[in-house]
């Protein structure tokens, strides 16, 4: 009832490894391509370095827009990066004390801005903008990632809220 529940194990997206066990892909319908809002709530407590929980506008695993909750020298963020070709390019790392956030993307054309929010707040605060990568002919479908878990640790994410709409 509290939503999907996945287990945050070893592996990872970010880059050419792209051997992560727990990615979830959904398509976007056609008309939703170039003009789509996708939101959905994370909680999760990361504590291990780079471990990660993400929403995704995903073509392939070697390039994808990700915008999660992530640790990183022991502090939780918001971390925005952008991937082509294997080359990855951060976009934001903000500071974020909470192990639940609201994460939206809104794409329009071949630009997407990434937000998030305290689940308690109204309005979203932005993460950054950038363009959506070369699909080199793949068409784009909405990934939930959970990667760099430790083996054995037992570590949860849950997943709820998950909406895709035109605007």
């Amino acid at each position: 009832d509290a939503g999907i529940q996945v287990l945050v194990e070893p592996g990872n997206m970010w880059g050419p490894a792209n051997d992560a066990k727990n990615v979830l892909l959904r398509p976007v319908p056609e008309v939703m391509r170039t003009n789509a809002e996708v939101s959905v709530q994370v909680a999760h407590k990361p504590q291990n370095r780079w471990e990660q929980a993400n929403l995704v506008w995903y073509y392939s695993d070697s390039a994808m827009v990700k915008l999660g909750l992530e640790i990183e020298n022991g502090k939780t963020n918001i971390v925005m990066g952008r991937e082509e070709g294997d080359k990855t390019r951060p976009i934001a790392i903000i500071p974020y004390a909470g192990e639940a956030v609201q994460l939206r993307m809104v794409v329009r054309g071949e630009d997407l801005t990434g937000y998030f929010r305290r689940p308690d707040a109204k309005e979203w605060t932005e993460a950054g903008k950038t363009t959506t990568p070369a699909a080199g002919g793949s068409t784009p479908q909405i990934s939930l990632q959970f990667y760099q878990g430790v083996a054995g640790s037992n570590r949860w994410a849950t997943v709820s809220g998950f909406r895709l709409a035109a605007p």
